[in-house]
C-alpha cells in the first residue's frame, strides 16, 4: 500500500467480518450486504468487508491489486482498498479480506460511464458490479477487470 493511499477500516473490523455467518449472531455491527459465488461483503462503520471463502482466497488480492493500480493511474471510477489479512475467530484460519467504503446507489446508473470503463478496463463488465454514488459511477468490484493501466 503506497504512503499516500488512504487506509480503510481497521483490522479488528475485518477480523469481525470474516467470522461471517457465525460471528454475525453475536454482534449487531456486522450486517452482510451483498453474497457472491465467492465472497461475502459485509458493513461495519460505513465500510465494507469482503471476505473470500470457498478456496477462492486471491480474488481479494486481484481486486485490490487492479484497482489500486487503475486508482494510482488516475481512473476517477476506482475506489480506494486496503488489504488485511486476519486471523479468522471462528476457525483460526488466515482470511484475506480487502475493505473499500461504503459507496451506496444514489442515482440511476450513468451508462455511458459504464461503457468508459468497459472500454478502458473490464471488456466483460457487469453492471450490476457499478454504482452510482454522489454524481460518480464506482466499479465496486474489480474482478471483472482484465486490464491494468499501461504506463
Amino acid at each position: 500500500m503506497g504512503s499516500d493511499e488512504p487506509v480503510i477500516g481497521n483490522v479488528a473490523d475485518a477480523a469481525e467480518a470474516a467470522g461471517g455467518w457465525e460471528y454475525a449472531n453475536n454482534t449487531l455491527r456486522l450486517n452482510l450486504i451483498g453474497q457472491g459465488e465467492a465472497r461475502e461483503c459485509w458493513l461495519i462503520g460505513g465500510v465494507v468487508y469482503k471476505v473470500a471463502r470457498w478456496g477462492r482466497e486471491s480474488a481479494n488480492a486481484y481486486e485490490h491489486q487492479v484497482l489500486s493500480a487503475w486508482r494510482a493511474a488516475g481512473a476517477e471510477w476506482a475506489p480506494a482498498t486496503t488489504l488485511w489479512t486476519v486471523r479468522c475467530p471462528i476457525r483460526g484460519e488466515l482470511i484475506p479480506v480487502v475493505a473499500m467504503p461504503y459507496l451506496p446507489d444514489d442515482g440511476p446508473l450513468d451508462r455511458d460511464a459504464v461503457a468508459q470503463i468497459r472500454e478502458q478496463a473490464a471488456s466483460e463488465l457487469w453492471e450490476g458490479n457499478c454504482q452510482q454514488h454522489n454524481g460518480r459511477v464506482w466499479l465496486v468490484d474489480g474482478g471483472d477487470v482484465d486490464r491494468l493501466p499501461t504506463d
